[in-house]
């Protein structure tokens, strides 16, 4: 892989085109681990990228609904709940996000319970994957 084969990079992750495909990384401490992969198209590119700026944001972005804050918002007891086969996420709203898999609606109702991602780019995470397994 030659550096002219990094497309993309936000704080411990990045994308490459390396063996016919787009691959999401995080950097490690003596190598770098792949994270996921994608169609080497321009969708592919687009969605990697997304994923990319998704993690860095999500280990970047501080926890701000906590039961301790006086000041900031918190959720007063709702909470994102993962459908029991794993199709969506029910929001506090009422409001589902559709998820491809169990594992990715676990995961998802996990991150936005700690506010490490919110609704709105969960929405656009879920629906690109959809859009790219379509």
């Amino acid at each position: 892989m030659k550096e002219s084969d990094i497309m993309h990079e936000n704080g411990s992750y990045w994308v490459a085109r390396a063996d016919g495909q787009y691959t999401v990384y995080k950097i490690g401490f003596t190598h770098s681990t792949a994270d996921s992969s994608y169609r080497l198209n321009d969708d592919g590119l687009s969605i990697a990228i997304a994923r990319c700026n998704y993690l860095a944001r999500r280990d970047s972005a501080p926890t701000p609904y906590t039961t301790e804050s006086t000041t900031g918002p918190s959720w007063s007891g709702a909470s994102f709940t993962p459908d029991p086969a794993g199709h969506y996420v029910l929001c506090p709203s009422g409001e589902r996000i559709g998820c491809p898999s169990p594992r990715a609606a676990q995961r998802l109702a996990a991150d936005l319970n700690s506010g490490k991602t919110d609704e709105s780019e969960a929405r656009a995470v879920m629906l690109a994957l959809f859009e790219l397994v379509a």
